[in-house]
C-alpha cells in the first residue's frame, strides 16, 4: 500500500511539473508573438491542439503577417501539434486557420509541396467552439487605446480644361487613429493642401475623415459595420453595411445604407446641409483562388440620386492590387483603372502607445470620363483599397500558398 501511495505520488508530482512546464511554454510563445508585434494575443493548448489568436497592427500586408505568426508558433509547439490560428481585426475574429505543425514546416522548408500542402491547410471565415475557451482568457499586448499618427497620401489628377493638360491636387493626411474598445475605433484626419488646381477649397487646412467605425460579428458568418461622422466626397452622416460569405467562401454577397447630407470646410467655417439623403446599394465579390482573380458587381442608388450598376475586375499579384471597373447610372457610361500599391516600410512596429508612420497602401483611381456627379460614393475610412484588410480564406489561401 506505501508502495501505491509513493507512486501516486510520484505520479502527481510529474503531472503538475508537466502542466507548469506546459503553461510556461506558452507563456513563453505568447511572448514571442508580442516580441514580433502582433496584438491582442492568446495561447491555448488542448490535447494535441494549440489555439492562437492574434492581431496584425505591426506588417502591411496580412498575408505575410499570418505566415510569420504561423512560422514562430510551429517553432515553438511540437511538430505532432495541430495549430489552429484565429485572425482578428480590431479584436473580433475574421478567419480560422488550421494546420499541424509538421505539414506547415515542411512547406516552408520546401519539403511539402504546394499540391499537398493545399489539401492540408484549411482556411475559413466559421469560427469553432474552441475559440469561447480563448475569450474566456486576456489579451498579450492588447491594443485599446494605442494612439497611431498615420500619414496618408492624396492625389487627384482632372483633365477637363484647355490651358493646362491636367488639373491637380496633391495633399498629405495625417490621421489619428484609435480603437477604443472591441471593434470600435476612432479616426480623425486633417488634410493639408500641398499643390491644388481644384478651386478655392482645395486651399483650405481642413478635416477629412473624422469617424466612429463599430465592427460587429454575429450569427455565423456576418459581418457587419456601423459609422457615423465626417466622411470623404463631401458628405456626413450614418451608414451601415453588412457582408457574409456564401458557397464555400468563393462568394461575398453585401448590403449597404447610408443617410448622409453635404459638408464642406471654407474660411475657417463647417458648412452643411440637412442629412436628408439615403443610398444603398447591394455588391457581391467572386474569388477565383488559382489566379488571384476578384470579381466584384454592385447596384444601387449613388449620393446624388442617380442609380447604375459598376463591375470590376481585380487581380491580386501579392501586396499589389490592379483593377478595370466599368460603370453605368443615370443614362450615362463611364469607366477607368484602379491600383494599390505599397508603401515603406513592410513592417511598422509599436514600441510605445503612440507611434508615427505612413499609410500601408497608396490608392489611386482613374476614370476615362469627365463625370463628377454621377456614380459617386463616399467612403467610411481613409484605408479603403483593395488590398487591405481582406480576409476572404479563398483570397488568403491562395497568396499564402505563392509566398
Amino acid at each position: 500500500m506505501k508502495h501505491l501511495i509513493k507512486l501516486f505520488l510520484i505520479s502527481l508530482c510529474l503531472l503538475t511539473n508537466f502542466q507548469v512546464n506546459a503553461q510556461g511554454n506558452l507563456d513563453d510563445l505568447s511572448e514571442k508573438l508580442c516580441v514580433i508585434g502582433f496584438e491582442n494575443v492568446k495561447v491555448l493548448a488542448i490535447d494535441h491542439q494549440v489555439l492562437v489568436s492574434l492581431e496584425n497592427n505591426v506588417y502591411s500586408w496580412d498575408v505575410e503577417a499570418i505566415s510569420i505568426a504561423l512560422d514562430c508558433i510551429a517553432a515553438n509547439v511540437t511538430e505532432n501539434n495541430n495549430l489552429t490560428l484565429y485572425v482578428l481585426n480590431h479584436a473580433i475574429p475574421q478567419v480560422q486557420l488550421q494546420v499541424s505543425a509538421r505539414n506547415w514546416e515542411a512547406f516552408r522548408k520546401g519539403e511539402l509541396p504546394k499540391s499537398k500542402m493545399k489539401t492540408v491547410l484549411h482556411i475559413e471565415s466559421k469560427i469553432d467552439s474552441n475559440y469561447q475557451l480563448l475569450e474566456e482568457q486576456l489579451f498579450w499586448n492588447p491594443n485599446t487605446n494605442k494612439v497611431d499618427l498615420v500619414i496618408y497620401p492624396q492625389m487627384y489628377l482632372q483633365n477637363t480644361g484647355f490651358h493646362q493638360i491636367y488639373e491637380t491636387q496633391i495633399n498629405l493626411n495625417p490621421v489619428v487613429e484609435v480603437d477604443l474598445w472591441k471593434g470600435m475605433q476612432f479616426t480623425g484626419q486633417v488634410i493639408v493642401p500641398l499643390v491644388n488646381d481644384y478651386g478655392k477649397e482645395g486651399d483650405e487646412v481642413r478635416p477629412g475623415f473624422v469617424t466612429l467605425n463599430q465592427n460587429l460579428r454575429f450569427g455565423e458568418s456576418y459581418f457587419g459595420k456601423l459609422s457615423v461622422g465626417n466622411f470623404n466626397t463631401n458628405r456626413y452622416g450614418a451608414h451601415a453595411s453588412v457582408f457574409r460569405p456564401v458557397l464555400k467562401n468563393r462568394v461575398e454577397v453585401e448590403a449597404n445604407i447610408g443617410l448622409t447630407g453635404a459638408s464642406h470646410f471654407y474660411q475657417g467655417r463647417w458648412m452643411n446641409e440637412d442629412i436628408n439623403e439615403f443610398n444603398w446599394f447591394v455588391k457581391s465579390r467572386y474569388f477565383h483562388h488559382e489566379y488571384g482573380l476578384e470579381l466584384a458587381l454592385s447596384y444601387g442608388k449613388y449620393i446624388y440620386g442617380d442609380k447604375g450598376i459598376r463591375a470590376d475586375v481585380i487581380r491580386h499579384f501579392g501586396r499589389v492590387s490592379i483593377s478595370f471597373f466599368a460603370i453605368y447610372t443615370g443614362g450615362e457610361s463611364n469607366g477607368g483603372f484602379n491600383f494599390t500599391i505599397p508603401l515603406p516600410t513592410k513592417k511598422r512596429k509599436r514600441k510605445r502607445s503612440f507611434r508615427v508612420m505612413p499609410a500601408n497602401y497608396f490608392d489611386w483611381e482613374y476614370d476615362a470620363g469627365t463625370e463628377f456627379v454621377k456614380g459617386q460614393l463616399y467612403e467610411t475610412k481613409p484605408n479603403a483599397n483593395r488590398t487591405e484588410d481582406i480576409y476572404n480564406p479563398i483570397y488568403l489561401k491562395s497568396q499564402l500558398l505563392t509566398l
